[in-house]
């Protein structure tokens, strides 16, 4: 029996090696009728349709993903937070920065989550230096920043540049 996150995972294949956009939402689409409030599935959906700048679309994924959201997951939550700067939501945006930030003070929240709300609201110097506290922290979530299109905007900065040499990812 398949679950969501069987669909999820292979709509995120399909989109990330092939480009296939209708056929990764053919899979999502599969993943909400069997669990309509999957947190995990409106991510995907929200962040599938702020690539392709389809903010109307997008912001119900992201509003319903709030809802389901675990907050335990300050990772997830900076993405979250990404999502909503992106979709023209600063105010949300900067109130989970505030959250994390805050959370900071009593518990470990991984640089990468501060980097992407950084990134999501234009604060490029700050999210760079985030993302390079997240490379000393060994964060896995660094495995991205060749492929993920929200980087994209960093793309020809030579401090993400060299963020991403030393990384040392294989060629292709």
């Amino acid at each position: 029996r398949l679950e969501p996150i069987s669909f999820n995972e292979l709509g995120f294949a399909i989109l990330w090696g092939r480009g296939d956009v209708d056929a990764a939402l053919t899979q999502y689409n599969k993943a909400l009728q069997l669990n309509p409030e999957f947190s995990q599935t409106h991510f995907l959906l929200a962040d599938l349709y702020l690539k392709e700048r389809q903010i109307h679309r997008a912001m119900p994924y992201l509003e319903n993903m709030e809802k389901t959201i675990e907050p335990q997951s300050p990772t997830v939550y900076g993405l979250l937070g990404h999502h909503y700067a992106l979709a023209g939501r600063d105010d949300k945006a900067r109130r989970i920065l505030s959250l994390l930030l805050e959370r900071m003070e009593s518990e470990h929240v991984p640089a990468a989550a501060i980097a992407y709300l950084h990134l999501g609201l234009g604060d490029y110097d700050e999210a760079v230096e985030w993302l390079n506290t997240a490379y000393e922290e060994r964060d896995s979530s660094l495995v991205w920043l060749k492929k993920y299109w929200a980087y994209d905007v960093l793309r020809d900065d030579a401090r993400f540049q060299n963020l991403v040499a030393r990384m040392n990812f294989p060629d292709q």
